[in-house]
Parts: structure tokens; sequence; C-alpha cells
């Protein structure tokens, strides 16, 4: 009974062995089995990784070229519009060339015809002289030829009688008082002469100032754009022109009041010469320049102007008593030729006044 549990012992423990063994070899060909899978897998996520790498090259390599491609198109565009702006800045200059010569042909007109204004006024001086000259030759002549006369009458009144005397007398007084009235009308005509001939280099000396102006509005222009830049973009102004600045409202308002003061001046130089017509003085002078000087800051400004920029005094007189409430003087009021008395008399020469600079 022993022996046979014994052997039933040994034969299960057989069998459990060969299951075991069974068992084992099952689990060997498995793993033999996932392992091929996995190096099957293996082979395909390399060549997987393969196929994305080289899609990857490809794609970088036609990024490449199309940023190579960009660049060159950018580069072609900026030198294309290098070139674009050459052709401007050229245009540019050409214009102003050619800005800078009309003006030089419009000043030297200008000129050419103020001095044949003057030599024309010159010479009708010179005619009207050399008629008062022979005027007053005349009224010798007349005077010598009464002389000559009274004495014959003398003559024929001693020959006569004493009533002769008496009418040769009284025809020599007439004859004296022809000769003084002769001599009283060439001195009239002689002092008329010279207030035409004044009166003519006046006006001419008023055309220069005016063809000057005209001349001088395209450099002006310049002048007053590159002052208002300044304004804005130079940090280094000096203290009390940045006080100014500020007390009118900014460098565009303070520049913009610099501009109102250099084209009132102009017009008022203009006006002094006839130059501008009596509506346009009221609308400009009555009602623009007034409506400029309620800005607080204009009275500070004006004055520094009037300081650093010397703009002609009786412009500044005129500004001066709007300032203490007068009403803006006309000054061809006060030079208008209205009667030979009251011509002008300032042969003063033209001068170019620039705009107002700081």
């Amino acid at each position: 009974m022993d022996l046979d549990y014994g052997i039933i012992l040994g034969a299960f423990g057989f069998v459990a062995g060969l299951a075991s063994i069974f068992y084992s070899r099952g689990q060997v060909v498995a793993a033999k089995a996932q392992l091929q899978a996995a190096e099957a897998q293996s082979v395909e996520t390399l060549h997987a990784a393969e196929l994305v790498a080289q899609a990857g090259r490809e794609q970088a390599t036609e990024v490449v070229s199309a940023a190579k491609l960009v660049a060159d198109n950018a580069s072609k565009q900026a030198i294309e519009a290098l070139h674009a702006a050459e052709l401007v800045a050229e245009s540019a200059r050409t214009q102003a060339v050619e800005a800078v010569n009309a003006a030089k042909l419009v000043a030297d007109n200008a000129s050419k015809q103020a001095i044949e204004a003057l030599r024309a006024a010159e010479l009708v001086a010179e005619s009207a002289r050399t008629q008062a000259v022979e005027a007053v030759n005349a009224a010798k002549l007349v005077a010598e030829t009464a002389r000559k006369e009274s004495v014959d009458a003398l003559k024929a009144a001693g020959l006569v009688a004493d009533s002769g005397r008496a009418q040769a007398i009284e025809t020599l007084r007439a004859a004296e008082l022809v000769a003084e009235n002769g001599r009283t009308q060439a001195v009239e005509v002689l002092r008329a002469a010279e207030l035409v001939a004044q009166n003519g280099r006046t006006q001419a000396v008023e055309v220069l100032r005016a063809a000057e102006l005209l001349a001088s509005a395209h450099i002006s222009a310049r002048v007053r754009e590159i002052r208002a830049r300044n304004f804005r973009a130079n940090p280094n102004l000096p203290k009390e022109i940045l006080s100014l600045i500020h007390l009118a409202g900014g460098p565009d308002a303070y520049s913009a009041l610099l501009d109102a003061i250099d084209v009132a001046q102009d017009i008022y130089t203009l006006r002094t010469g006839g130059g501008i017509r009596d509506e346009e003085w009221r609308t400009w002078m009555h009602d623009f320049v007034p409506l400029v000087a309620k800005s607080p800051a204009f009275d500070e400004v004006f004055r520094l102007a009037a300081i650093q920029a010397t703009p002609r005094a009786e412009f500044v007189a005129a500004v001066e008593a709007m300032l203490r409430g007068e009403k803006l003087s006309d000054p061809w009021a006060k030079t208008a030729p209205s009667s030979a008395a009251s011509l002008p008399t300032s042969t003063e020469p033209p001068s170019r006044k620039a705009p107002l600079q700081f």
C-alpha cells in the first residue's frame, strides 16, 4: 500500500514534470513569436522613421528653397524700391533746381522792370527839368523883348508927350509882371517835375521790394518748414524758446504764430507800395491779424521776434499800437500820392526781410 502510494506520487510528479516541460516549451514558443513580432514591428517602425525623416528632409529642402526664393524676391524688390527712391529724389532735386531757377528769373525780371521804371522816372525828371529851363529862357526872352519895347516906347514917348511916357512906364511894369509870372510858373514846373521824379523813384523802390518778396517766397517757405521741424525735433532749444512753445500750446502752434507774423509783415510791405487792394487789406489785416493776436502767447512771441529778427520798424510800431487796443494803421493811407504835397519822399533802398528765425 505504501509502495503504490509512492508510485502514484512518482507518476504524478512525472506527469507534473511533463506538463511543466510542455508549458515551458509553450512559453518559449510564445516568447519566440513575440520576439519575432517585436522584431517585425521594430523593422516597420524603423522603416516608418526613415520615411518620416526622408519626408522631413524633403520638406526642409523645399522650405529652404522657398526661403531663398522669398529672399531673392525681397532683395529684388528692395533694389527696385531703392532705384525708385533714387529716381524720386533725383526728380525732387530737379524740381527744386527748376523752382530756384524760376525764382531767380522772376527776381531778375522784377529787378529789370524796377530798373526800367527808375530809368523812366529819371527820363521824366530830366524832361521836366529841360522844359522848365526852356520856360525860364522863354520868360527871359519875353522880358528882354518887353524891355526893348518899353525902351522904344520911352523914346517915342519922349518925342510925343508926358502921357506917352506914362504909358511906356506902365508897359514896362506890365512886362516886368509878365516876366515875374513866367519865372514863378517855371519854378512851379521845376517843383512839380521834382515831385514826379521823387514819386517815380519811391514807386520803383516799392516795386523792387515786392519783387524781392515774390522771388524769395519759395526759399521763405523752405525756411519756415525747416524752422517748424527744428521746433519739433531739436532737444537743445533755448529755455526762452521752450517756455514760449509751452505757452503757445506746442511746437506747431508756436510755428504757426511765427508764420503769421512773417505773412503779416509781407502783406504790410506790399501794402506800403500799393501792391495790396483795399478789400484784400481789410480781409487779411483787419480780420486775420487781430484774430491771431488774441492768442495768449502772441504778445511775447512778437516782442521776441521784434528783438531778434529785426522786422521793419513801421510794422513793429503798427502791431504794438494794435496790441495796445488801437486800430491797425494802413501804410498806404500814409504814402498814397493824393496830392503833390503828400507824395512820399523816402528813397530808402529796398531791403529783403527774411522769415523770423530763432
